[in-house]
């Protein structure tokens, strides 16, 4: 065998002990315990519509130009860090404690469709459940994957979900 069929046969190799992994891993509903760091990110779309005049050009044809940009939505980009503090004891439901700092403004200026970047700093406590597949805070279901276990505490969550039907959000949180 050659370098190029020993490299086909180890991806599909990797791909089968991963796959196992992941089967025996999603019959587990991970426990969470203690505090985590998290990031945050939401990305909202931005939406404008225009408004067009046919004007001459110089050689003596006419087209379309835009003459108004009229915003609609000035979108949303948002970062947060904070910690998130689940009971000591490991879980898969009960209560929850954030404590973050927001940094969050307007992906689109447009004349004066302001939404400035601002920082603001925020707290908010509510029920949590998991399940294999999905984390529920405060009412906000998200898709859910994690790394590693100790003592069946998953340390590393990720988080994804649409929030509605113009933004996403993703977090990424680790077990100090």
């Amino acid at each position: 065998m050659n370098c190029r069929t020993h490299v086909p046969a180890a991806l599909a190799a990797f791909a089968l002990v991963i796959g196992t992994m992941q089967s025996a891993a999603a019959a587990v509903i991970p426990k969470v315990s203690g505090v985590y760091a998290f990031m945050s990110w939401s990305l909202c779309e931005a939406r404008f519509t225009t408004t067009t005049n046919n004007y001459r050009l110089a050689n003596g044809n006419t087209a379309p130009a835009v003459t108004t940009v009229n915003p609609q939505s000035s979108g949303l980009l948002e970062v947060i860090v904070g910690t998130i503090a689940f009971p000591n004891t490991a879980a898969s439901s009960g209560n929850a404690t954030l404590r973050m700092v927001q940094i969050e403004g307007g992906s689109l200026q447009i004349n004066s469709s302001q939404f400035p970047m601002r920082r603001v700093l925020r707290n908010q406590t509510g029920t949590f459940s998991l399940t294999e597949t999905t984390f529920t805070f405060a009412g906000m279901s998200f898709d859910m994957t994690y790394g590693d276990f100790v003592n069946e505490v998953a340390r590393p969550v990720y988080l994804v979900r649409i929030e509605d039907s113009n933004c996403l959000n993703a977090i990424s949180a680790t077990k100090r």
